[in-house]
C-alpha cells in the first residue's frame, strides 16, 4: 500500500470524522468564550498617536542564551525553536536540527542523509516531550525519534502530516492545516505516545489561507493554544476537548478581508485605519500577548490578565526615551516556564543604541554587545510585571 494511498484514506477518514462524529468535534458557535476588547487602544493609537509602550512599566526580569557559533553549530532562519529545562534544540529553514545546552554551548547536530536516523528531507516541526524525554523530527510521512542529546532511537512512519506539534502528557496534539492534505481543510488530532490518533477535530469555518508562524502555543500543564492568522477566534484544547478560548473584538477597526483573495492581496491590502490579527498568540500565568497589523506596521499587544490592563504599541521605549530592553526586537516563538522567549537576531548598530538597565545581569548585557552579524541568533526570555493603571513615565 503506497503512502499517496494512505494519505488520502487518512485524508477520507477525517473527513467522515469531522462530518459524522459529534464526540470528536466541538463547533466554535455558541461556545462561550472570554472577549478581549480591541477597540478602545486601537482607537486611542488611532486618534492619538500614541503608539509607545515604556519597558519599564511591564517589564520584570530578562534573561539571554547566547548560541555558540562554530562551524558544527551555525544555522540559517529559525523555522521551529524548542526550550527545555537542559537544552534548546533549533530547526532552521534549510532543514538542520542543532542542540544547544541551556547556556548555548553547542551539543549536536543530527546527520542529514539516506541512513537510519539521518534527515532526508526538510522537516516541518519539532517537539521534545520530557515524558519520554525523546526529541521528535518530523519530516515528510516520517518520524525520526532521539535521546535528548541527539542521538537516534527509532524511525516511524506516519499516515499523516504534521505542520506543527507540541507534546500533552506522554502524547501529542498535531495541527494538520489545509496545506497538509488533499481536502483542503484544517485538523487538530491528539495522539498517543506513538502517534496513532485519539481524537480529531476539524476547524469551522475554514477559509484561512495564511498559517501562523507559531499556530500552537502551550498555555499551562496539557493545555494548548491554537490561533491562525484573520482568525479572530483563538482556540484552546484542554481535557481533550477543543473550543474558542478568546475572541478578538476589533469592532470598526477590524481590517475585512475573504477568502477569495488571494495571498499577495492579503499581504498588501493595506489601511491604516484597519487591522487584522498577525496569527500568533501566547498566554503565561498573567499576561497574554498578540500582534495586530494594518499592513503597514505590526503592532504588540500586552494584555494583562490579573489587572485587565493593556500596553499596546510599534515604538518601544524607556522611562528616559532611549529604547532599553530588547524585547521589541525579539520575535516571539513561545512560552517556557511562565517565561515568553523570542528570537534575536545580531545587530551591534542597534544594540549600541540601547541602554540596558536592572532587568537585566551584566553577564546578559555583554552577550548582546558582543553579538557580531556572523553569530547565532540570540534567544532573549523575558517575564512580565502587572500593569499599573497608566504608564509611570517620571
Amino acid at each position: 500500500m503506497n503512502k499517496l494511498f494512505l494519505y488520502q484514506l487518512f485524508t477520507f477518514a477525517l473527513l467522515l470524522l469531522g462530518l459524522g462524529c459529534q464526540n470528536n468535534i466541538t463547533y466554535v458557535n455558541g461556545v462561550p468564550f472570554d472577549t478581549i476588547d480591541c477597540h478602545s487602544f486601537l482607537e486611542h493609537i488611532i486618534d492619538d498617536g500614541n503608539d509607545s509602550v515604556v519597558y519599564d512599566d511591564i517589564v520584570d526580569t530578562v534573561q539571554v542564551i547566547k548560541l555558540a557559533t562554530t562551524d558544527e553549530s551555525v544555522f540559517g532562519d529559525i523555522l521551529d525553536l524548542v526550550i527545555t529545562d537542559s537544552n534548546v534544540y533549533v530547526l532552521d529553514f534549510y532543514g538542520n536540527v542543532i542542540i544547544f545546552s541551556r547556556n548555548g554551548n553547542f551539543i549536536s547536530r543530527l546527520r542529514r542523509g539516506q541512513g537510519p536516523g539521518e534527515i532526508s528531507n526538510n522537516p516541518s516541526c519539532i517537539a521534545f516531550n520530557s515524558e519520554t524525554g525523546y526529541l521528535y523530527v518530523f519530516e515528510h510521512f516520517k518520524l525520526n525519534v532521539y535521546t535528548s542529546s541527539g542521538v537516534f532511537v527509532y524511525t516511524k512512519p506516519l499516515d499523516y502530516y504534521c505542520n506543527a506539534m507540541l507534546p500533552i502528557g506522554d502524547g501529542f496534539l498535531i495541527l494538520q492545516d489545509r496545506s497538509g492534505n488533499l481536502s483542503r481543510k484544517s485538523f487538530l488530532i491528539s495522539s498517543d505516545s506513538s502517534f496513532a490518533p485519539i481524537g480529531v477535530f476539524q476547524f469551522f469555518p475554514d477559509d484561512y489561507l495564511l498559517s501562523s508562524r507559531r499556530p500552537l502555543s502551550s498555555f499551562q500543564q496539557n493545555q494548548v493554544l491554537i490561533s491562525r492568522p484573520y482568525d479572530n477566534n483563538i482556540y484552546w484544547f484542554c481535557n481533550g476537548g477543543f473550543s474558542v478560548r478568546h475572541r478578538l473584538e476589533l469592532s470598526n477597526f477590524e481590517r475585512q478581508v475573504s477568502n477569495d483573495m488571494s495571498v499577495e492581496q492579503l499581504r498588501h491590502f493595506s489601511d491604516p485605519s484597519k487591522f487584522s490579527f498577525e496569527g500568533s498568540f501566547f498566554e503565561n500565568s498573567n499576561y497574554q500577548i498578540f500582534e495586530l497589523t494594518n499592513n503597514k506596521f505590526v503592532y504588540c499587544v500586552y494584555r494583562n490578565t490579573i489587572t485587565n490592563m493593556v500596553r499596546c504599541g510599534r515604538v518601544y521605549k524607556s522611562s528616559d526615551d532611549t529604547s532599553g530592553i530588547p524585547i521589541h526586537y525579539a520575535c516571539t516563538m513561545g512560552v517556557y516556564n511562565d517565561y515568553f522567549y523570542g528570537i534575536l537576531e545580531p545587530n551591534p548598530e542597534l544594540f549600541k543604541r540601547l541602554r540596558y538597565n536592572s532587568h537585566m545581569s551584566d553577564s546578559d548585557v555583554d552577550k548582546i554587545k558582543l553579538s557580531t552579524p556572523d553569530d547565532n541568533p540570540l534567544i532573549i526570555l523575558y517575564r512580565l510585571k502587572d500593569i499599573p493603571a497608566e504608564p509611570d513615565t517620571e
